[in-house]
This record gives C-alpha cells, structure tokens and sequence, in this order.
C-alpha cells in the first residue's frame, strides 16, 4: 500500500481492478488459499476516522478477499476503538479469534481462544498457548 488515507486506497483499488495489478501490489496476485496476515487494522484508524475505515473494509476489503478465495487474519486492538466499531467488525467477519497475554511478575503466559467461527462448530474455551524463538506457536498440555 502507497497510503493507508481510504480516499487513496479507494481510487487506487478502482483504478487497479480496472487497468489491472502493479507489481507491488502482490497480495492481489495470491492464489485461492493463500494466508495473508494483517498485524493491525487499528494502524489505518491514524489516519482515518472509524466509520470510512470500517466502511472501505467491509465494503471493498472483505468481498475482495471472499472473491478471491483468500484468508485473512487482521489483528484490532481491543479498549482503543468504540463499541460499536468493534461489533459492526465482528458482524462482517467469518470467525473471531482472542489472543490475550497476562503477565504475573517476570511470567507472561499467552492464550488463545476461538470465540467464533460461523457455520463451523468451535471450542470457545481459552488455551494456553507457548510461541516458540521460531515463531511457531504451540498449544500447551
């Protein structure tokens, strides 16, 4: 992305679903499957307000990536947004899935759990989970 202003991300995604993909633009060029990983939407709320952001991804961002066949995880922040951002948010989504670190003295201990995940039975329960130096995280016994 050259901005993350939506006005700017709108024209360039109407301009670029007409004329077709630049190169940089490589998550347009993912395969039906592919992963992509979005570390936070929040960071697009620095420079727009709730409403245009929440309104550009529901509106162009999801349905690109259901269109496309992709999945997406997009971290958001929680107790920085309204509540009623974060319920319009999880409406539109497939699934929900809760990361929470607490931390007793020099110990932080990280869990995980799936509070949704629609047409698909889920275990709601939260699991400790340990993320390894690799990055690889694994649900602890």
């Amino acid at each position: 992305m050259r901005s993350l202003k939506v006005a700017d991300l709108s024209v360039e995604w109407l301009k670029s679903s007409k004329h077709g993909w630049a190169p940089l633009d490589v998550a347009e060029t993912w395969q039906p499957g592919a992963l992509g990983i979005g570390d936070s939407l929040s960071e697009m709320l620095r420079f727009n307000d709730e409403k245009t952001a929440l309104e550009y991804f529901i509106s162009r961002g999801l349905p690109n990536e259901r269109k496309a066949k992709r999945i997406s995880l997009f971290g958001v922040s929680r107790g920085v947004h309204t509540e009623s951002f974060y319920k319009r948010l999880e409406g539109s989504t497939e699934g929900i899935i809760d990361l929470h670190v607490m931390e007793r003295g020099d110990e932080a201990k990280s869990f995980l759990r799936i509070r949704s995940l629609k047409n698909q039975p889920s275990d709601g329960r939260w699991h400790e989970i340990e993320v390894k130096s690799n990055g690889e995280a694994v649900v602890v016994s």
